[in-house]
């Protein structure tokens, strides 16, 4: 099993304002958000690449500075595919964070 996993941190956004970006952010990458988990701060999302799954998950943390951890993982697929995947997921998130 394949899996990447990548943890930060950002300043002057809470928790709840980076779980909501979240949800945007896995959309815009073109993940389906299937479970969101507001009280968490936890959202999973899954999609389909080469007729494999990724699920993929981010939990934010309430700590400050808001921290927030995101994990890909999937069977038959390449941890480059995975990675590929978390930046556009990042690219995505980070525009959402600096609107």
């Amino acid at each position: 099993m394949a899996k990447y996993t990548y943890s930060s941190e950002i300043t002057g956004k809470s928790a709840t304002e980076v779980y909501h970006a979240s949800l945007t952010a896995f959309e815009r990458a073109g993940f389906e958000v299937w479970k969101e988990r507001p009280l968490a701060w936890l959202s999973l999302a899954r999609k389909t690449e080469n007729d494999k799954e990724i699920s993929a998950n981010l939990a934010a943390r309430a700590t400050s500075p808001t921290s927030y951890t995101l994990t890909l993982a999937a069977d038959g697929l390449t941890d480059e595919i995975l990675e590929e995947n978390a930046e556009k997921f990042l690219q995505a998130f980070s525009n959402l964070l600096t609107e």
